[in-house]
């Protein structure tokens, strides 16, 4: 009798680990930040914050050194995050815009940054800072 061979289904790739990088996260939704910092970390990320305004997350970046990646809602209580996030990609932090605005209502400085349409899953959240293999 013939030796029957079967290959094993193949399964899909991972996302790539995000460990080691420091992410900070600017929501101003508790439960959105909860779940997108609880995704990050469950993926390796040392979260930094959550925020949920500019001034506190001025203040989270002032005092941090070394941070690798920032997902930002755009409108917060307190304005919108671009003189932020323009200090951030200056100083070459990867920006993930997660936001319900209009794309190009954005500076067009920032429009090389990555972006995703709120409500946005979690999971879609660590594919989009994955990088890339």
């Amino acid at each position: 009798m013939g030796q029957v061979n079967r290959a094993l289904p193949r399964r899909p790739s991972p996302a790539p680990s995000l460990h080691g990088l420091r992410v900070l996260i600017v929501e101003d939704d508790w439960l959105l930040a909860d779940e997108i910092a609880k995704a990050l970390a469950r993926e390796g990320a040392a979260v930094v914050g959550p925020a949920g305004s500019i001034d506190a997350a001025t203040r989270l970046v002032a005092g941090e050194d070394g941070l690798h990646a920032a997902v930002l809602d755009v409108k917060l209580r307190d304005g919108d995050i671009y003189d932020l996030a323009r200090r951030l990609d200056e100083s070459g932090v990867r920006l993930l815009f997660v936001s319900g605005w209009d794309p190009e209502a954005a500076p067009s400085d920032l429009h090389h940054c990555a972006r995703l349409e709120k409500p946005a899953a979690p999971a879609q959240v660590v594919q989009g800072l994955s990088p890339a293999v």
